[in-house]
């Protein structure tokens, strides 16, 4: 360790270069948070590596010359390693995404950006908002709301009627981050599809309180596969690809797109089911195209009697799920209420249809306001029915 002498009015300057780029033997899924003095690939990557960058437009990899930030791009790495780049830091970056999967890159914070405090215009076209890494242990994605600099990421985008891009700015400065919050369905079943090669896990479940059409709170996104991927799979159809399908009225599509036929196992069950109506006990084989699934017997019967279940979790911090049972179409009505039996928040005030029915309640009352931790009550009215139930809000 060197020692160093200065005067009290001398100007001292600092040089540290932070290994920005962390690669792993693999494919890994990344982005360059400052802005190269040399950009060129070559430059970025001094190791023999293999760069991919996708186009959104043409729905394809290709190989790119430069590395730009607020880009991602998937690695082929044939070592570990770790390095500095150069550059000035990216505090903020603008892009104009396409309809479809789109790579983003991140800014220069490494405890990470919430994707909701990103600028998006037309609002709401960034799906969730939820975002997707490689993670290059398991090969597959990670869903989360944060991003962190050095690392690239998947979004879908989908643009309302008239607009053909969507504007996309984010800021390494920080916002409030909403968790979320994720929904199992009542009856579910894991399912494998592998070549011999490759494995991709998909899950279908049952639930009255889902759709038949994207839920944010129940199934989950499924970026494209990675580069040399030798087959694909995924349920549901471009471009909202799905890792996880919850539906309501026992139906699903698993596309297949392989050179090869592929093997389609059961992990775990709840739901006996039909693939393209035979009865799918074990393992069947499938070759490439759409496959339909579907319940044996059709969709489940709705409810005998009237009930409310206990909110989960409970206690909760950001968000928590009141689910109740209508075994008729009625109207409806579900509150929530302070100790002194205040009415703070209406959840509900509508017809509903007959089934079991799921609701977010978010810690907020009626005017947006977070509420103080507490203990609260949930109250459900419909027809002749009412009861009521407690929970517990953590702060």
């Amino acid at each position: 360790m060197g020692s160093f002498d200065f005067s009290a009015d001398e100007l001292i300057e600092i040089a540290y270069n932070l290994e920005l780029m962390h690669l792993s033997m693999g494919w890994n899924l990344v982005s360059l948070p400052v802005v190269p003095d040399d950009p060129s690939v070559e430059n970025i990557f001094p190791e023999p590596t293999n760069v991919w960058a996708y186009s959104a437009a043409r729905r394809r990899y290709y190989n790119p010359t430069v590395i730009e930030p607020g880009h991602a791009y998937f690695v082929l790495s044939i070592i570990d390693t770790s390095y500095s780049v150069p550059g000035a830091p990216v505090d903020t970056y603008n892009r104009r995404l396409s309809q479809g999967w789109n790579l983003i890159g991140s800014v220069y914070n490494f405890a990470g950006v919430p994707l909701e405090s990103a600028d998006v215009y037309p609002t709401g076209s960034i799906m969730g908002p939820i975002a997707y890494s490689y993670n290059t242990a398991t090969g597959a994605y990670d869903a989360t709301s944060n991003i962190v600099a050095g690392l690239g990421y998947w979004v879908l985008v989908t643009l309302p009627f008239g607009h053909s891009y969507c504007d996309f700015s984010l800021d390494a400065g920080l916002a409030r981050s909403v968790p979320r919050f994720s929904i199992e369905p009542e009856r579910k079943a894991e399912l494998m599809i592998t070549d011999g090669n490759r494995e991709v896990t998909l899950t279908v479940g049952e639930d009255n309180s889902a759709t038949s059409q994207f839920d944010f709170e129940y199934d989950e996104l499924l970026p494209p596969s990675v580069v040399d991927a030798t087959f694909d799979a995924y349920l549901g159809s471009e471009p909202v690809r799905l890792s996880r399908s919850v539906r309501n009225d026992g139906v699903w599509t698993i596309n297949v797109d392989s050179k090869a036929p592929v093997t389609l196992s059961v992990i775990t069950s709840d739901l006996e089911l039909l693939i393209d109506g035979e009865l799918l006990d074990g393992s069947v084989t499938l070759n490439s195209g759409t496959h339909t699934l579907k319940l044996a017997g059709g969709k489940r019967g709705l409810p005998s009697t009237y009930a409310l279940y206990q909110n989960l979790p409970n206690p909760f911090n950001a968000a928590t799920a009141i689910k109740f049972d209508l075994p008729e179409d009625t109207r409806a009505t579900l509150s929530i209420y302070d100790m002194l039996g205040r009415k703070i928040r209406m959840l509900v005030s509508s017809e509903l249809s007959a089934g079991t029915h799921t609701v977010i309640w978010d810690g907020c009352d009626n005017a947006g306001n977070v509420l103080p931790t507490g203990v609260y009550f949930y109250r459900l009215t419909a027809g002749d029915f009412s009861a009521v139930k407690k929970l517990t809000l953590m702060k």
